[in-house]
């Protein structure tokens, strides 16, 4: 049997976290509302479940994306050790092999809709 999921109550239970006395605050810091309280006490196990499986899936999105950036990282770093302190991404994959730019594009174009990733330099 399927279960009705209400998606304006898994909203707000991943909007939740607690302040610092452990009352229920969305994450910008507003206080929850009386309605709201009221939607979070009515939630089923369904909705609070489907709200535990959209967090791991964005924790698992952004595992995968921080791997991405570190392997940009690891790519450019022996060439920014070779270019002066201004360089750009651009300046590094420049001396790239093909096979190391095709995969800086391709980690890129997963990374971000535009295909621009800013990585900070190795210090």
């Amino acid at each position: 049997m399927l279960a009705l999921i209400r998606t304006e109550v898994t909203a707000l239970l991943l909007d939740l976290t607690a302040d610092d006395s452990g009352n229920w605050i969305h994450y910008d810091g507003r206080p929850l509302t009386v309605a709201e309280k009221d939607i979070v006490s009515s939630a089923t196990p369904a909705e609070c479940q489907a709200a535990a499986d959209a967090l791991s899936r964005a924790i698992g999105e952004q595992e995968e994306d921080a791997a991405a950036l570190e392997r940009v990282r690891a790519l450019a770093a022996p060439y920014f050790e070779q270019l002066p302190a201004d360089s750009t991404m651009g300046d590094a994959m420049a001396l790239m092999t093909t096979e190391e730019r095709g995969e800086v594009d391709a980690l890129a174009v997963g990374l971000t809709p535009d295909g621009v990733v800013i990585v900070p330099r190795p210090a």
